[in-house]
């Protein structure tokens, strides 16, 4: 059955709400059908996937339910072994084995979207107008930053962009792209970890030094700022943390010495000078990126350029 009123604007997202997107559809299979595509999920076993409402689960399998639903609802896909999970919903902690590593490591993601829609997320406007004077901000911005702008209704993100409605829709997809980047990142380099971590001899006194670690920073500098909660709570829940932070988060833990850093995070010394090393390098390739760009964008002004303005 074809809709009368033609495509319509919804968001679709995969089972672990790690990935998102937009699609303009006039039926639920073609909605089905794009989403897939979109998430990279065309390549399912040949059970036909199904289509749930996000927020409440209720399962979307007939058209003229879909037609029903108002513009911009948010649908998620499931494969035929996985279950709607509300999102506030903590994923018990499984044990990893190297066989089942990948699906593991995306069930974590669980128990991080609430720190990812922290405190940014209610304020999406001074981000827009950051984009709006410089599109370069994509690489600096923090994970929950950037999910409060794919999250805005896109026709108050047009207003705010003085763009048109398919501009920040394009905008919206090219700032999940980004996202899904770092996702990507962070679990290919967790599960290059825990191979590593499998493959190393096993040292007994490993904890016991961790514990040593902490106890000798506890009381170091304690005249000292504290680290922002949210950067804390990013440092202490999130695999591979440094993608999570903002470049001005980045700059944040790298300016703390590992003492000052251990005791925020309730980490070792060890990691906290793990993470900082981890911070500084992500730092360096995001302002890497960045200088690439500002020189691009000079180089193409010139081209632009007549010769009597130049």
């Amino acid at each position: 059955m074809e809709s009368s009123r033609g495509r319509v604007g919804h968001s679709v997202c995969d089972a672990r709400r790690s990935r998102s997107c937009r699609v303009s559809a006039c039926s639920l299979q073609e909605l089905l059908s794009e989403g897939k595509q979109k998430l990279d999920l065309d390549k399912l076993d040949e059970e036909k996937p199904s289509v749930v409402l996000e927020e409440d689960g209720t399962i979307v399998d007939d058209e003229d339910y879909f037609l029903c639903q108002p513009k911009n609802t948010m649908f998620m896909i499931l494969r035929s072994d996985e279950e709607w999970v509300a999102v506030n919903v903590v994923a018990p902690k499984l044990e990893l084995s190297l066989g089942a590593q990948r699906d593991d490591a995306a069930d974590s993601l669980y128990s991080e979207d609430q720190l990812d829609s922290a405190e940014h997320s209610s304020n999406w406007k001074p981000l827009a107008r950051q984009f709006r004077e410089n599109l370069a901000r994509i690489i600096t911005m923090s994970e929950s930053e950037l999910q409060a702008l794919i999250k805005a209704p896109p026709a108050e993100l047009a207003k705010e962009l003085k763009e048109t409605l398919k501009g920040a829709e394009r905008l919206q997809n090219t700032l999940q792209h980004s996202l899904n980047k770092r996702e990507e990142e962070r679990q290919t380099k967790m599960l290059l970890e825990q191979y590593l971590k499998a493959e190393a001899p096993v040292n007994d006194d490993s904890e016991d030094a961790k514990g040593t670690d902490q106890m000798d920073c506890s009381n170091a500098n304690s005249n000292r700022k504290c680290l922002h909660p949210h950067i804390i709570g990013v440092l202490e829940k999130k695999d591979s943390p440094e993608f999570s932070l903002s470049n001005e988060e980045l700059q944040e833990v790298i300016k703390v010495d590992e003492a000052g850093l251990a005791t925020d995070a309730h980490c070792s010394i060890q990691k906290a000078k793990n993470t900082k090393y981890e911070c500084k390098k992500e730092l360096e390739k995001r302002l890497s990126k960045m200088k690439a760009l500002e020189e691009l964008s000079i180089h193409s002004k010139k081209i632009r350029m007549t010769p009597q303005q130049i």
